[in-house]
C-alpha cells in the first residue's frame, strides 16, 4: 500500500500543531464530523485510547489516532498533515496524522518514512516545500503495509552450521559473534536443528580444571536440539509473539518454503508493538 493511495483530502489541515492533542481538536472540528479523522478520533475516545504523539523529525510529530476495527465501522486507513497556523509563511511546526493502521505497521514502516520525507526538509521550511513533498513521487511511491508478518521482524540469518560442523568451531562461531543460537541446516539450507549455548556448555566443559574438554570427536548432530519449532515467513507477527511468549523461548527460526531465512527474537516483538518509537532508533 502506497503513501499517495492513504493521503486524505484535504492533503493539509491548519491547526495548533505546537499542542499534538489540541492540533487533534481542531483540526477535528475544522474538517467536520463526517470526515474519516473525526470519526477515527470519535471511535479512539469512545474506547478511550489516547493518540499517540511521536517525533520523526526536528518540529515534525506523528499523531497516531490508532486502528481500525471491524466492529468499529471498518473503513480505510488515512493521512493528512498538519500544519502551523501562522500568518508566518513559514512552518515552524508540522505534524502528520494517522488512523487506521495497526501499531506494528506505523512502527515498522510508516514511522520511520515519515521520519526519512521529513528529514529531508529544510529547516525552515514553507507551506511550497511541504506541498512539493506531499505532490512527489518519492511520497506517493513510499510503501507501508497494513498486515505485518514475521518476515517483516526477522533478522536475517547471517551465520549457520551444518550437521557435521566440529562442536569446537560451533563454540568458536558463537564467542567470536556473540551468538546465543546457531542454526544447524542441509544442503538446502532446510533446518535439522538449532545449537544454544545451554546445549554446547555441558559437552565443552572438562571432567577436571587440569583436563582438556572431552568435544573434540562431537559434531553439530550430536549436541544440537532437533525439536525445534519454526514460525512461517508470511505467519501475523502477533501470533508468532504469542508463540514466543507461551513456549518461553528468546527467539525462534523463521522459514520461507522451507528454507531457514533468519530468527524472530523477542526484541523485535516489543519493536513492532511499542507503544511509542524513538525518534533515531533505526530503519
Amino acid at each position: 500500500m502506497k503513501l499517495g493511495r492513504i493521503l486524505a483530502e484535504p492533503r493539509t489541515v491548519a491547526g495548533i500543531v505546537k499542542d499534538p492533542q489540541a492540533c487533534l481538536a481542531v483540526l477535528a472540528a475544522r474538517l467536520g464530523s463526517s470526515h474519516p479523522l473525526a470519526q477515527a478520533l470519535q471511535r479512539a475516545s469512545e474506547a478511550g485510547q489516547t493518540p499517540r504523539d511521536l517525533e520523526v523529525a526536528p518540529g515534525v510529530r506523528l499523531l497516531d489516532v490508532g486502528s481500525l476495527r471491524a466492529e468499529a465501522g471498518g473503513g480505510e486507513p488515512g493521512l493528512l498533515l498538519g500544519l502551523s497556523d501562522s500568518p508566518d509563511p513559514a512552518v515552524e511546526h508540522a505534524a502528520w496524522i494517522v488512523w487506521g493502521l495497526s501499531v506494528p505497521s506505523v512502527n515498522l514502516f510508516l514511522a520511520p518514512a515519515l521520519r526519512r520525507l521529513s528529514s529531508g526538509l529544510p529547516k525552515r521550511r514553507t507551506r511550497q516545500d511541504m506541498d512539493e513533498l506531499l505532490s512527489s513521487r518519492e511520497f506517493a511511491e513510499s510503501r507501508v503495509k497494513k498486515r505485518v508478518v514475521v518476515e517483516d521482524a526477522v533478522t536475517p540469518l547471517s551465520y549457520r552450521v551444518y550437521s557435521d560442523t566440529p562442536v569446537a568451531e560451533v563454540q568458536h562461531l558463537m564467542l567470536r559473534r556473540a551468538l546465543s543460537a546457531v542454526p544447524v541446516v542441509g544442503g538446502r539450507r532446510e533446518v535439522l536443528g538449532v545449537i544454544t549455548a545451554a546445549d554446547l556448555l555441558p559437552h565443552v566443559l572438562p571432567r577436571r580444571e587440569d583436563e582438556p574438554a572431552g568435544a573434540a570427536h562431537l559434531v553439530a548432530r550430536d549436541v544440537m536440539n532437533r525439536s525445534v519449532l519454526c514460525v512461517a515467513a508470511d505467519e501475523g507477527l502477533a501470533e508468532a509473539g504469542r508463540s514466543i511468549v507461551e513456549r518461553g523461548v528468546a527467539q525462534l527460526p523463521v522459514v520461507r518454503d522451507g528454507e531457514m531465512i533468519g530468527f524472530l527474537g523477542r526484541a523485535a516483538v516489543m519493536r513492532a508493538f511499542a507503544e511509542a518509537v524513538a525518534a533515531k532508533s533505526p530503519e
